[in-house]
């Protein structure tokens, strides 16, 4: 499973997430994807997304995690 992290902040970071729905569609990942998304303007389409997730929540799907992408904020 990859893990995308994008943060609270109230910035969208849509380019990664069209990306990753590219990324599936060309079937270059083919593994499942889930994201906390924050709070972004593009939504996904091809993977599992959740705006917020609570620490717990965060810490599981780290564990869980062959890959796991983030940022490292502004």
């Amino acid at each position: 499973m990859i893990f995308v992290t994008m943060g609270t902040d109230c910035h969208p970071f849509d380019r990664l997430l069209k990306k990753i729905d590219e990324l599936i569609v060309g079937k270059i990942i083919a593994e499942k994807v889930f994201a906390q998304v924050g709070y972004p303007s593009y939504k996904p389409r091809k993977f599992e997304y959740k705006n917020l997730l609570a620490f717990d929540e965060m810490n599981n799907f780290v564990k869980e995690a062959r890959i796991v992408i983030t940022h490292g904020g502004p």
